[in-house]
Formats: structure tokens, sequence, C-alpha cells
């Protein structure tokens, strides 16, 4: 009699690791509203700037972190369109950022608002390691600095909306509790009239991306 051989079928074999990328995107300004010679929004895809007047629906889900600075320039906020208004006092919200015709962010439907939470890194990150972490180009290498530098946890949690920025400082962000980021300031004016952030930002992309931050990551 023949003995019976089992064969394992192609389709057991184990699944492939999903793909996992960073992208760096140096000297990034992202201007307050008044400011009309630079964008006011952070597109994470391309690592471009969006200008208030140019935040069409077709691409708003794609803006991920805006500027606003109040009149008086005592802070320049950091956070995502759709947190923004809730950061800010109730009379800074008459600015053109939220109240601009057709873009203003109080246009948006909910939909097209992603949200932040942002934290200081809480791990000893300086310049010069973030400088070698965006050189080095290793998913590994940020997802293990981002857990270094957030209590050792993967996610943001428990941790505000938004951050006041000033120059050198180096956050951890989140957008719509999927995409992350590690933002480092390189340069920051708080004057209302021409005011900004410039950074160097490090993006993730993966295969395994949550779907609240597919169409916010950039391409491998």
């Amino acid at each position: 009699m023949l003995a019976a051989v089992a064969c394992k079928k192609s389709d057991d074999a184990a699944p492939a690791e999903p793909k996992r990328w960073i992208k760096v995107y140096r000297d990034v300004i992202i201007a307050n509203d008044r400011n009309t010679s630079e964008g006011q929004f952070l597109n994470t895809r391309t690592g471009m700037t969006v200008k208030l007047a140019e935040a069409s629906e077709t691409i708003r889900k794609q803006l991920s972190l805006t500027c606003y600075i109040p009149d008086n320039g005592n802070y320049v906020y950091l956070s995502a369109p759709g947190s923004m208004s809730g950061s800010v006092e109730n009379s800074d919200r008459s600015h053109p950022l939220f109240t601009a015709t057709p873009n203003g962010i109080n246009n948006w439907s909910p939909t097209q608002q992603n949200t932040s939470l942002i934290r200081p890194v809480a791990g000893g990150m300086t310049a010069t390691a973030f400088d070698n972490l965006a050189n080095a180009g290793s998913w590994k290498a940020f997802n293990d600095a981002f857990t270094a530098n957030n209590a050792g946890k993967k996610d943001l949690a428990f941790v505000k909306e938004y951050e006041f920025a000033d120059n050198g400082d180096i956050f951890l962000v989140q957008i719509n509790g999927a995409l992350r980021m590690i933002f480092k300031t390189t340069g920051v004016s708080n004057d209302p009239a021409k005011g900004f952030i410039r950074a160097d930002v490090i993006v993730e992309g993966r295969d395994d991306m949550a779907v609240a931050g597919k169409e916010l990551m950039p391409a491998e």
C-alpha cells in the first residue's frame, strides 16, 4: 500500500511582512494665516505646504498640521486643522484661518478635518539625534525612537491636541490616532503678520497603516 503524503498548500505560507518606511521633509515652512507668501497647511503626502486660498476640498484630508499666531504674538500654535479650533481662545476664531471663504477651517466638513495629538519628546532626543535618525532612513529606527520618547508606547494618548512652538523644539505628533511623525523646529517667528514655523519632519508610511492615516501618509 502506498503511504499518503501530505503536501502543504502554497496558500499556507506565512504572510509577507508589511512594508514600512519613512520620508524626511526638510525646511518645511508652515505660516500664520496672515503670511500670504507661504502655505498654512502641511501636506504630509508630499512634504509641500498649501496656502489657505488653495486648501480645496480635494486635498483637505491630506493636510496634517497648521500654524496659528494670535494678534498679540504671545504664542505660536502648532496643531492639526481639526484640533486648532478647540485649542485657541474663542476671540481668535474670527481669523481667516477659520473664517475665510471658502477655505477657512470652519467651512470644512468634519470628515475633512484631521485631528492631532502632540507632545514634546520625553526620552532626551537631541537635535543631533534627530538628524542622525533622519539620515538613517530606517522605519525601525524611527519606531524605536518614537517609542523611547513616548514612555515606551508606540501611540500617543492623553496628551494635548496642540503645542506652543519655539525654536529648537522636538515634538512627537500623531494624526487621527494613526499617522506618526517626529517634528523638529528650526526657526519660529511670532510676528502676527509674517510669522511661521520652519521645521524638519520625519513622517512614517506603512502598508498596514490604519484607514484614518492612509490619505496622509507619503508614498514609499
